[in-house]
């Protein structure tokens, strides 16, 4: 596996001491705990989930490791209000808000399903119960091998016959275990696509998301287009087909996000080229080395943002891409055909400049009402109405800046 680094002095360090502070799960460091009679804690007011025993003793193989250290663990169980009479595997806080959080973080505890003795357990994942449980969760969980009626969707504190607690194989940006690789190629083995083309090296385009499109983005798309990249939309394709594309791929590039960890699908020894599309140095760049590693692929990490307004990874904020010395070096390195002049063929300059004067207005705006939206969120008659209240206002606002 080789890493090749195109950026400025601060982000090619930023990268490399993130990719340095990663570190692999041991097989001997995990760990399943049966607990008979145990019960899952759910407090959804603090959003403290955790898995205790019949006395209420806290199990610590249940606890939520993100970014290496512990967050969200309950000091005390909430009371029991329901049982049910099963085995069950303890999954986890269910991160079904983002299609990549839950391929990656989502999927952490549910590598007992690869073990004959924890197939036809029920696999319990705890979701507030304002939000739904997305259909592509229960898709790859299907392809995994657990079907609809072994999933268990919580939003309340409930004990089990047996409640099953593997401790986590992926800490989101620090650690993983190749029980995660298992489980990709498992999911990658039972996809039954509809498109049955397949292409050696895929360009993953963001450039049809709409507000959250990655601005600049088609002229860089049609570069890679020109020198042999077939460009996909995932959001147009089904979850099979996007997995059919990605184990059939040798190369696979994009801007960085969540379609690039369709990377832990490819056939080993493949390639991944990651545009970062941000200004502050840190971003998902070493939770995609981690993906990578699985495969043994080689993985490229390219500086290609033009951005006015410095942002994160993750932004309200519009993002730009463009002709920086970083991409132009690997263009030429990659002995791409390529000319300055493609990198004007669509002028997103204007569109973006006036898209972040929005942004920037409507987060002003958002920061100036928070305190009259929680005066006038008083006069709902109790915590929920109060919520609806300043829930609506808060929409109301986000709107005004929509069009």
């Amino acid at each position: 596996m080789k890493v090749k680094i195109y950026a400025r002095n601060k982000i090619s360090k930023e990268i490399q001491e993130s990719i340095a502070n990663t570190h692999i799960i041991a097989n001997k460091e995990l760990q399943i705990i049966t607990l008979p009679r145990g019960f899952i804690s759910v407090d959804n007011e603090h959003r403290n989930y955790g898995a205790f025993d019949s006395d209420g003793q806290f199990c610590t193989a249940s606890t939520f490791w993100r970014f290496g250290k512990k967050k969200r663990t309950p000091r005390s169980p909430m009371d029991i209000v329901d049982y049910i009479d099963c085995d069950a595997v303890y999954c986890g806080w269910g991160m079904t808000f983002h299609f990549g959080h839950f391929l990656t973080e989502g999927l952490g505890r549910v590598w007992p399903v690869l073990d004959k003795k924890y197939a036809n357990c029920k696999y319990v994942f705890i979701q507030k119960p304002d939000i739904p449980f997305p259909k592509y969760a229960r898709k790859i969980l299907n392809l995994i091998g657990i079907p609809d009626e072994n999933i268990i969707v919580l939003d309340k504190t409930t004990q089990f016959r047996n409640l099953i607690v593997p401790t986590q194989c992926f800490d989101f940006r620090t650690a993983i275990s190749k029980r995660m690789k298992k489980m990709y190629d498992t999911i990658a083995s039972n996809v039954t696509p509809e498109n049955h083309d397949t292409y050696e090296k895929i360009y993953f385009s963001r450039s049809k998301l709409g507000a959250n499109r990655t601005f600049g983005e088609v002229n860089v798309q049609t570069i890679f287009e020109n020198n042999g990249f077939k460009v996909i939309w995932p959001e147009q394709l089904t979850l099979d087909d996007q997995i059919y594309l990605a184990k059939n791929a040798r190369v696979i590039a994009g801007v960085a996000g969540t379609a690039l960890h369709l990377g832990v699908f490819m056939k080993p020894n493949g390639q991944i080229i990651q545009l970062k599309r941000n200004l502050i140095p840190e971003d998902c760049s070493d939770v995609q080395y981690l993906l990578a590693w699985l495969q043994n692929a080689d993985i490229t990490f390219i500086d290609a943002s033009v951005e006015m307004k410095r942002t994160e990874h993750s932004t309200a904020l519009p993002q730009i891409i463009g002709d920086t010395k970083y991409l132009e070096q690997f263009l030429n390195d990659a002995g791409f055909i390529w000319q300055k002049n493609d990198f004007k063929r669509y002028n997103e300059r204007k569109e973006y400049s006036k898209e972040l004067v929005k942004a920037i207005l409507a987060k002003v705006l958002r920061r100036v009402s928070k305190p009259f939206i929680r005066i006038i969120a008083l006069f709902g008659k109790d915590k929920q109405r109060r919520k609806e209240i300043r829930t609506r206002l808060e929409d109301k606002i986000k709107n005004i800046f929509a069009k």
